[in-house]
């Protein structure tokens, strides 16, 4: 192989426990334990990583979702 360009991506939409999505979410892509790219979730939740060379990655995702009690 001459070179194997990144032109992975990763796509995907995040969503609450309840369906809703997530905006404003960070999301991480993780290979061997280091942080290799970053994005936000829109506000649809949405989100795109491009430029992932081939291989194993995992996902952290980090958001912040205000919770209202009722007493």
């Amino acid at each position: 192989m001459a070179g194997a360009a990144d032109d992975g991506t990763i796509r995907g939409t995040v969503l609450d426990q309840l369906g809703g999505a997530v905006t404003g979410a960070q999301v991480s892509v993780v290979r061997d334990g280091q942080s290799v790219k970053s994005a936000t979730s829109d506000g649809r939740g949405g989100f795109s990583i491009d430029g992932l060379p081939e291989g194993r990655y995992q996902l952290l995702v980090v958001a912040h979702i205000l919770l209202f009690a009722y007493w």
